[in-house]
């Protein structure tokens, strides 16, 4: 119900960044840890572009390679538009193609790059982690999804009431249901 009706593509300056999102391998019960855990093994990944009107769009994905990330891209971001990203391998070249790409090197302690920064896709994902932490605690990898929605609808409406998003929440659940089954995976 939260689902944001955002359908025009991104056309100026566009940040895109990924999250991985899961415990750490420590915390995790025994029989749930995952041995060999470099690049995220057990985590689920969440893909989100920023656009310079303010608005987020995310997505949760199975990897991180390019087949799978570039399609999204090309869905949320006009072509020609230019794309800041941070230094993964992955965005090199294959954006280059369709996109005026800006790669920002945080392993250099850049940040900006000739005015050009993803900062606030990071900010976004600080937020995101810290809502997970502090209002769910965990969070199913069933139900990714819904809580990527959740704070994408969250950021998308900052600038209105209360009682605006109320009834932004009623209008939109007006055609959605969750079942029990559903909602536990039968």
């Amino acid at each position: 119900m939260l689902a944001d009706k955002l359908n025009e593509k991104f056309d100026t300056v566009t940040q895109l960044d990924e999250t991985l999102v899961g415990g750490l391998n420590k915390n995790r019960h025994a029989d749930k840890k995952h041995k060999n855990t470099q690049g995220g093994k057990g985590k689920s990944i969440v893909i989100g572009a920023l656009g310079l009107n303010g608005k987020i769009k995310t997505r949760v994905i199975p990897n991180t390679e390019i087949v799978t990330i570039l399609p999204v891209v090309k869905d949320w971001v006009e072509k020609g538009s230019i794309m800041v990203t941070d230094e993964a391998r992955q965005y090199h070249k294959s954006l280059d193609a369709d996109f005026l790409h800006v790669s920002i090197n945080h392993s250099e302690g850049e940040y900006v790059r000739g005015g050009f920064t993803n900062n606030g896709i990071e900010n976004f994902w600080s937020t995101f982690k810290r809502g997970i932490i502090g209002i769910y605690h965990y969070v199913s990898p069933t139900h990714l999804h819904r809580y990527a929605t959740e704070f994408e609808y969250r950021y998308n409406n900052r600038k209105e009431t209360g009682v605006e998003k109320f009834e932004t929440a009623l209008t939109g659940a007006d055609t959605k249901r969750l079942t029990y089954q559903r909602l536990i995976g039968k």
